[in-house]
């Protein structure tokens, strides 16, 4: 008897048949909410890149705000010098500014690491709806595609807009240097700062030394400088501005904690610091017995240290080579 004969067969082929169109809906539809998740993600980091670029935009404004200020501190500091006149109080400000403007420019580089981060995972999501939103071959369909290919143009042109803010915030940097160089004696590479000592028993308080300090080890605790990481002429110094107060020699222990503050300022978590400090922990490793353990974890954040400074990632760097530092004592 032919397979067509035989009782129930023609219902069980179209059982069949209505089982594999369900099942290839089935695979349509989950197709169709992959590629949908995807879109609805990518609209997400969207308006987390505009909530950064806000953000940065604000930064640029203040730190244009603080250069004019600056500029007219800098007029007023020529007119004393021609009539005769202290500048000890103007050339704090401009101090001050300055130090303001360069925690604007560490926080602008941060946001543009993060915009960085935002705009790869973008791409990602960008190159799975390109193949489909995840396998659906029904997703790539003429009105994604359009939808698909007007993200990827305002993506490319974000990726362009970072590029450029970046090449500018370079040129800002260098100009900054410039001033700080001008203004506090600083070179390109980490130095003790070299300033004249007040005497003893000049008018000085714990109040005039106590919040240099308190800036000094905030401004290490933001960059993640270690003690360590100073240049040795400086790693004594907090313990030398706490010495000289409790000797009451509060014109020594403002000398101090001065050097200090300048002395972190002048430090920039870059390439050359980024060496510098692998450096030293390879020698202290060197010295040490690490259990199997200890010696894993600190293994792996060499390698995830080594790959954030191939990509330039040097703050993140630091924090991972400080973990280890941690782990090690």
């Amino acid at each position: 008897m032919r397979r067509a004969d035989r009782p129930g067969y023609p219902a069980a082929v179209c059982a069949a048949l209505v089982a594999c169109a369900a099942l290839a809906a089935g695979c349509k539809d989950k197709g169709r909410a992959a590629a949908d998740q995807a879109l609805a993600k990518s609209e997400t980091i969207a308006q987390q890149e505009d909530s950064l670029l806000a953000r940065r935009d604000a930064l640029v404004k203040e730190r244009e705000r603080i250069r004019a200020e600056r500029d007219r501190l800098e007029q007023r500091r020529r007119a004393a010098i021609a009539a005769g006149d202290d500048t000890s109080e103007i050339d704090e400000q401009a101090r001050s500014l300055l130090e303001r403007e360069r925690d604007l420019a560490d926080e602008e580089e941060e946001l543009n690491q993060r915009f960085r981060d935002i705009l790869r995972e973008r791409r990602a999501l960008m190159a799975q709806l390109a193949t489909g939103g995840g396998g659906d071959p029904t997703a790539a369909v003429a009105a994604r595609e359009r939808d698909v290919a007007a993200r990827e143009r305002e993506l490319s042109s974000r990726e362009q807009t970072l590029a450029d803010r970046e090449a500018k915030l370079a040129q800002r940097e260098a100009a900054l240097a410039r001033r700080e160089a001008q203004m506090c004696g600083v070179a390109a590479q980490p130095q003790t700062i070299i300033k004249t000592v007040d005497a003893k028993g000049s008018a000085y308080t714990k109040k005039d030394v106590e919040p240099l300090l308190s800036r000094a080890r905030a401004a290490m605790a933001k960059k993640g400088i270690l003690r360590s990481d100073l240049p040795p002429p400086a790693r004594d110094l907090d313990r030398e501005a706490t010495r000289a107060m409790a000797e009451g020699d509060y014109g020594r222990a403002r000398f101090a904690a001065r050097q200090l503050v300048d002395t972190v300022k002048s430090i920039r978590i870059d390439k050359a610091f980024i060496q510098g400090k692998i450096g030293r922990l390879n020698a202290e490793i060197a010295g040490k017995t690490l259990d199997a353990a200890t010696k894993k974890k600190i293994d792996a954040l060499f390698r995830a240290a080594t790959e954030d400074y191939g990509d330039g990632k040097f703050s993140r760097a630091n924090r991972r080579l400080n973990q280890i530092y941690a782990l090690l004592d």
